[in-house]
């Protein structure tokens, strides 16, 4: 359509096209909803009013873009965009997405779509680090999730992944409706994730632009240290572990700040990391390198209780007492913390209570409420490793 050149009976799509925006745009501008900037409504009013278009027509049916024109753009079948645009099975993750994209180009407002409930969650947690085998942790995590799905009819469907997995072609092969990851991704895996089109929820991490359900490793690793200090420890060290994961930075974070609250300089030697963080032997070898010191520290708070008790280990085979000549705390509360001795002063997680939110975080946002992260509140345990 070029100016001047009026149609005799001018339509929607002829002021779409005027307009350079899509018919659903004009829709939106014409009818003052949401989602069009002033820019944009001011380009279609002008469209529309040289080409004298009627926009009491706005409404009419054959004014609207339905599921003949997304099936037409999109090269598909009218069902399969309503399998796709209510989250159906039986339609591929790549239709889907092409039929997303499709609706988001001619403007379809998808707002008002009855989102289908959800029957099956997918739970996918890391081969590596985060593998049921080898930590503690997140068992019972995942047990959180199994009791949330069964208590709501929910299908839990689980699986390990990795960098060399098709996650996409593992979500498709699962049928699931929505997804939970527990632990650390890489961001890489978590693009393929989102790429799926599918609600998802990260649970014991944090990323930008995903929903997310954490403990308060901040607020847990502050009050620890916090008592270590009050307790007259001043060479507090900390056994880290990579911190590209999200508790573990957080929890770095709130011990860095513990210290300058109280006024402790901060020494980059007593901050060692467990490597390698999959097995004992890192935490032990970090805490060799903290007794190498020529001024060892009199406290150690360990990332992780696993950490803590290998750490512990060491200081007791070198004759060193606890709490006597080292305190020692731990992050977590696993359940052999209390049945050591000497038993370990720790910051209890809700594990199981993470796992709920989860899933209770999930279904509120498949039902389009708005998104939020959740971070639940955290318990320090005294127990004798730290004097207590």
């Amino acid at each position: 359509m070029t100016r001047g050149a009026i149609p005799t009976k001018s339509t929607v799509r002829d002021v779409a096209e005027l307009a350079g925006v899509s018919v659903g745009t004009v829709s939106r501008a014409l009818n003052e909803l949401s989602g069009v900037s002033e820019e944009i409504r001011a380009k279609v009013l002008q469209a529309a009013a040289e080409l004298a278009y009627n926009t009491e027509k706005l409404r009419q049916d054959d004014t609207r873009v339905g599921l003949t024109d997304i099936a037409k753009s999109a090269g598909v079948s009218i069902g399969s965009v309503s399998r796709a645009l209510n989250n159906h099975r039986g339609v591929s993750i790549q239709t889907r997405q092409r039929v997303l994209e499709a609706a988001e180009q001619l403007g379809y407002d998808t707002d008002n779509l009855r989102l289908s409930s959800i029957e099956r969650v997918g739970v996918l947690i890391h081969r590596g680090a985060n593998a049921l085998a080898t930590n503690l942790f997140y068992a019972p995590v995942l047990h959180g999730v199994e009791v949330a799905c069964r208590k709501r009819k929910l299908v839990m469907s689980f699986a390990s992944v990795g960098p060399e997995d098709d996650i996409l072609e593992l979500i498709e092969y699962h049928h699931v409706d929505a997804l939970i990851s527990i632990g650390f991704f890489e961001p890489e895996i978590l693009e393929q994730i989102r790429s799926s089109g599918k609600t998802l929820v990260l649970v014991d991490y944090a990323a930008k632009g995903f929903d997310s359900v954490n403990s308060d490793n901040f607020g847990g690793a502050h009050r620890i240290v916090t008592h270590l200090i009050k307790n007259g420890r001043k060479r507090i060290a900390f056994i880290s572990g990579p911190l590209e994961h999200y508790s573990i930075n957080e929890r770095l974070r709130g011990y860095r700040q513990a210290l300058e609250d109280a006024g402790i300089k901060i020494d980059p030697k007593l901050i060692v990391k467990r490597d390698p963080l999959d097995e004992e032997e890192g935490a032990r070898a970090a805490m060799q390198k903290l007794l190498k010191l020529s001024k060892r520290p009199d406290a150690v708070f360990a990332f992780n209780d696993a950490s803590a008790v290998s750490a512990m280990q060491i200081c007791l085979e070198v004759g060193l007492k606890i709490p006597e000549d080292i305190a020692f705390v731990g992050f977590d509360d696993i359940a052999t913390a209390a049945y050591l001795r000497p038993s370990l002063t720790t910051v209890r997680v809700p594990k199981e209570e993470l796992g709920t939110k989860g899933v209770e975080l999930l279904l509120d946002l498949h039902d389009g409420h708005v998104k939020r992260s959740s971070i639940i509140a955290i318990e320090v345990v005294f127990r004798e490793s730290s004097g207590d």
